[in-house]
């Protein structure tokens, strides 16, 4: 006597190919990176001389996070532009860089 094994079928996909994701999860995937993606990365700023004109006639434009910015841009203007490091100027030279 042998036992015969009953598996319930399936409405739908039986037999199909289960590896890869259908089309709307891999949509809605890229546009969940894509809509958050701005958090995960820091935001991009740049210090450019040339929206403050001086005499002389700076052109340096400095980009990237303001992590990366603010020490080059208070370096710069300290050592090119005779600017003090002071707690002041610091204030308004975060207000230049955007």
């Amino acid at each position: 006597m042998s036992i015969k094994r009953v598996v319930p079928s399936s409405p739908r996909g039986a037999g199909r190919n289960r590896m890869a994701p259908p089309a709307i999860y891999v949509i809605l995937l890229v546009i969940i990176i894509i809509h958050f993606s701005h958090k995960l990365m820091a935001k991009r700023v740049s210090a450019d001389c040339r929206k403050y004109p001086s005499k002389k006639k700076c052109t340096l434009t400095v980009s990237g996070s303001m992590a990366e910015v603010f020490p080059v841009a208070l370096y710069h203007a300290c050592k090119s532009h005779g600017h003090k490091n002071t707690p002041a100027f610091r204030k308004d030279l975060k207000k230049f860089i955007k």
